[in-house]
């Protein structure tokens, strides 16, 4: 999450050593956007009661579910 929204909101030459209110915003955004997608797949994961064993089931829901939102 970190790298994803560092890479989307703030510049590679900084300018100031504090974020400025665009990238502060963009931030916000883009943490909440992968919050609420890890919530939705962890509710999903919950009710099919999915095991430890199927991560990597979990990562294709993540990657339909941000491809869905996209669209």
């Amino acid at each position: 999450m970190l790298k994803v929204c560092r890479e989307k909101c703030i510049p590679h030459e900084y300018g100031e050593s504090e974020l400025n209110k665009g990238e502060s915003v963009c931030v916000d955004r883009c943490v909440l956007k992968y919050m609420e997608t890890n919530l939705k797949i962890g509710q999903y994961a919950q009710s099919v009661r999915l095991d430890a064993k199927d991560l990597n089931f979990h990562e294709y829901l993540k990657s339909k579910y941000t491809e869905k939102k996209k669209e």
